[in-house]
């Protein structure tokens, strides 16, 4: 009886970790929705949907076996789906970018994906970057760089892939105010550098994989809505 009580109750704590982690994906797709489509403030950018029209390649990367592919392999969750429809994407281009190598030398090893042809945002600032990736507990840390002319990289750290399946990564750009008048000047706004992918020293070797689908960044257009020129520390969550 106790044996089968404690099956019950993993069983129960498994099924609600789970159903927390979508519950909270669609609240934060939800705030995106609502601030995107209903005000004058934020854009939503479909930065990439890796539906393969673009191709992304590896750089700097330190082995042979480095590649990139499109694959019809997507998350399932209300969350995901909903995010596809504010980005108008057509079911039968769902697809994700598939990242393939091999670590030889952890703590050392780095993998630089960029996409072969750079993408400009809007004008704006970038406020909150956000994607899934699926991947396989591994101890190898994610940045999503953002470049500016006459300006150093804007690096946002999404931490360790240290989970089993697919998550969506959501984090806030800190950008500095010299950045973000830089910005209005169509020919010094921000562009998507690439994603930087850096093993841990407690990382295996061996080959591994990734995939990553569905970016989007939620943009604050230029200030001219109302009461724009005042302060007022609004967060979105």
């Amino acid at each position: 009886m106790i044996k089968t009580r404690l099956i019950v109750f993993l069983f129960l704590l498994i099924l609600f970790k789970i159903d927390g982690f979508d519950s909270d994906d669609l609240e934060k797709v939800k705030a995106i929705e609502a601030v995107a489509t209903r005000g004058s403030r934020y854009k939503l950018y479909p930065a990439e949907l890796f539906d393969g029209e673009m191709p992304w390649k590896i750089s700097r990367g330190s082995s042979f076996l480095d590649t990139t592919s499109f694959i019809s392999k997507t998350p399932t969750t209300e969350a995901y789906k909903l995010e596809s429809k504010l980005y108008y994407k057509e079911e039968s281009k769902t697809k994700s970018m598939q990242v393939y190598s091999n670590i030889e030398i952890p703590g050392r090893d780095k993998f630089f994906i960029k996409p072969e042809v750079s993408r400009s945002l809007p004008a704006g600032t970038p406020s909150r970057i956000f994607f899934w990736v699926y991947s396989n507990n591994y101890a190898i840390n994610l940045r999503v760089i953002l470049s500016q002319k006459k300006s150093p990289d804007v690096i946002v750290d999404f931490g360790q892939l240290k989970f089993n399946g697919w998550r969506r990564l959501d984090a806030k750009v800190n950008i500095y105010k010299p950045q973000e008048r830089l910005n209005l000047d169509r020919f010094s706004q921000f562009e998507l550098k690439g994603i930087l992918l850096e093993s841990s020293s407690f990382q295996s070797k061996g080959s591994f994989y990734l995939f990553i689908d569905q970016m989007g960044i939620l943009i604050e257009k230029p200030e001219t809505y109302p009461g724009s020129e005042v302060p007022d520390g609004w967060e979105l969550y």
